[in-house]
């Protein structure tokens, strides 16, 4: 067995990779975010058992959505289950 690791999503998985967004809406914005976080979860048991992310803080695909609308901190925070 191999273990990957990587600082991007894309080091693992190519289907990962966050695309070009720069004319999207708003609204076409939250559906790419969306597609690409279900992407991920799909691969959930891969996630630390073959693959391995070190995320780079200063720069990577994950910057592309911000400054998009929507306030960046609320993009970057998990939502919050009503109790």
């Amino acid at each position: 067995m191999l273990l990957y690791i990587g600082d991007n999503l894309r080091d693992f998985d190519d289907a990962l990779r966050c695309g070009n967004i720069a004319n999207e809406t708003a609204g076409e914005l939250e559906r790419v975010i969306r597609a690409r976080k279900d992407a991920v979860d799909k691969q959930k048991a891969i996630w630390g058992a073959k693959w391995i992310i070190l995320p780079n803080p200063a720069y990577g695909e994950w910057t592309k959505p911000l400054e998009r609308g929507r306030s960046d901190f609320d993009r970057l925070t998990p939502a919050v289950s009503p109790k």
